[in-house]
């Protein structure tokens, strides 16, 4: 809707740059650090292997069964949280990625999966964090995690998602690299109105 479209331009566009210089697919405000350790590489794609420290992200659950409304009202809640929805009243940086993870899977095709939409909380902020009001928002640690990464642009919908997801966990496969099959990120890096340049990735959690 053009509400959300404008609540997008406000938050991506509208603050300052914190911190060291992340990536350039973040665009200026805090991402999350990692480190690459490697790649597998196939012959139509290639996965990015990092390692991310354990983090501070504000999360919350929804269950559906379609990945871009439960993106949605994620996004709405945590909106609302960085703008003043916490015990402090106090308005927080929006970072990058919003992170979308699947935590529950359903068992058939009208069940509702569990998808736990997350902001990265800002390093500023990481030992400091207010409390959310809001029930349906809490803080979560986020554990080390070493992933592979598919990276790629565009829109991408639940379609595309489930489409990369499963070339990933393919290649994974083929290279018998041991991943959790049960869940998967998929983290999105641009608000709607970025036409260019856009950028996306799944993650896959390696065991």
């Amino acid at each position: 809707t053009e509400l959300n479209m404008l609540l997008f331009f406000l938050v991506f566009g509208g603050f300052a740059v914190r911190g060291e210089s992340p990536p350039k697919f973040c665009h200026g405000i805090d991402c999350p650090k990692y480190m690459v350790n490697g790649s597998v590489d196939g012959s139509d794609i290639s996965l990015e292997v990092r390692s991310y420290p354990g983090a501070l992200w504000a999360s919350t659950d929804i269950k559906a069964n379609d990945q871009d409304k439960a993106l949605q009202t994620g996004f709405m809640r945590l909106f609302n949280y960085i703008s003043g929805q916490n015990r402090k009243s106090q308005k927080i940086d929006m970072t990058s990625p919003v992170m979308c993870r699947v935590k529950e899977i359903g068992q058939g095709p009208f069940c509702n999966t569990t998808f736990t939409v997350s902001f990265f909380v800002p390093f500023e902020h990481q030992g400091d964090a207010p409390e959310p009001s809001a029930d349906n928002v809490y803080l979560d640690k986020v554990s080390d995690r070493t992933v592979a990464v598919l990276q790629g642009s565009g829109f991408w919908m639940q379609n595309d998602v489930l489409k990369y997801v499963g070339q990933a966990g393919d290649l994974l496969k083929q290279k018998e690299i041991a991943f959790n099959d049960t869940t998967y990120t998929f983290s999105g890096y641009d608000p709607p109105f970025r036409l260019f340049n856009r950028h996306n990735e799944i993650w896959l959690d390696l065991l």
